[in-house]
């Protein structure tokens, strides 16, 4: 077929521009070794500041890939190129990087990248020590996808009873159920990696960090903290219930185009915003504290709430750095 035998045009074509350059790439070969080497022997001396400048140069390159991946977006996405179709390996890679679409998933996956590497270098000291963390959070992200096939295949299950009082009540039902696991999944590794990185924190000389830091914090949440996970995540899953309820209230009664109704659904969508943030930033907390010190989570949210009896607590940099100072009793 045509597209085959442009395939081989384009597939030889590859072969010979390879061909031709062979010198160029074997310097090339040889200079990224030398570079290697050079950069192995200032390891060898100088290690902080190498890898320090490394990270920064990188994290340089892949900000600026990002500009310019953005620029070359917009600027092909409102000039779009009329495409050509040739054999020729410049010319097929010249149309390829003519379309926004390319630029865009260059741009997406650059920016992945570097997002992950910011959060690389922020943690990068207990990471580093416990680097079994890094990939700890494919396996709730895996669990909450499990949840969301779930849930859709239980939706499509109840959307095929029909509308009744029997089906309303068991869209709620499910609904709260499937919000429950899903904050439930997010709090559990909320707290097996507050209770790993306590650990890291409160051991004083990192050598003696345990090897099965991550293992021991999820045996930890597993056999002590399920039931304060559970009720924090039902907490916060009723409110959100209640949000879905209203978004769909809401929904209804546009076609009154009530102002006065428009404003209390306003007010009362905002309420329940604010509150879920609220007893989101509380839970975390708490968790955080129940990991640390391993209370239960009445008990933890009690223990500091930012009040003047109850601060929050802070370092002995942090309070200079604030210039604040402990009250004496």
């Amino acid at each position: 077929s045509l597209t085959l035998v442009l395939y081989e045009q384009l597939s030889a074509q590859i072969v010979q521009d390879l061909v031709q350059s062979r010198w160029y790439l074997l310097g090339a070969l040889v200079a990224v070794v030398v570079v290697c080497f050079v950069y192995i022997l200032l390891l060898r001396w100088v290690v902080a500041p190498v890898v320090w400048a490394s990270i920064a140069g990188l994290l340089a390159v892949l900000g600026f890939s990002v500009y310019l991946c953005y620029k070359n977006y917009v600027y092909f996405k409102e000039n779009p190129v009329q495409l050509v179709q040739t054999t020729n390996l410049k010319g097929y890679a010249q149309s390829v990087f003519s379309k926004h679409q390319t630029w865009l998933a260059i741009l997406i996956a650059v920016a992945l990248v570097l997002l992950i590497l910011l959060i690389i270098v922020i943690f990068l000291r207990a990471v580093y020590d416990i680097k079994s963390t890094i990939f700890f959070p494919m396996f709730p992200w895996v669990l909450q996808c499990a949840v969301i096939a779930y849930g859709i295949l239980v939706l499509m299950l109840l959307m095929s009873i029909g509308e009744s009082a029997f089906s309303v009540v068991n869209m709620i039902v499910n609904l709260l159920g499937f919000f429950w696991m899903m904050f439930f999944i997010s709090g559990v590794s909320d707290m097996m990696l507050a209770s790993t990185f306590s650990t890291w924190y409160w051991t004083f000389k990192k050598k003696d960090l345990p090897f099965f830091t991550l293992t021991s914090g999820i045996f930890r949440t597993i056999r002590f903290h399920l039931g304060t996970v559970a009720f924090g995540a039902l907490i916060i899953a009723i409110v959100r219930v209640i949000r879905v309820i209203l978004e769909y209230i809401d929904h209804k009664i546009k076609k009154f185009d009530n102002p006065f109704t428009r404003c209390i659904m306003c007010f009362c969508k905002c309420f329940c915003w604010c509150l879920e943030n609220f007893l989101k930033f509380i839970n975390k907390n708490a968790y955080i504290m129940c990991a640390v010190h391993g209370k239960s989570f009445l008990e933890d949210c009690e223990r500091n709430d930012g009040s003047p009896e109850k601060p929050y607590f802070m370092s002995k940099n942090l309070m200079n750095i604030l210039g604040k100072k402990n009250k004496q009793a």
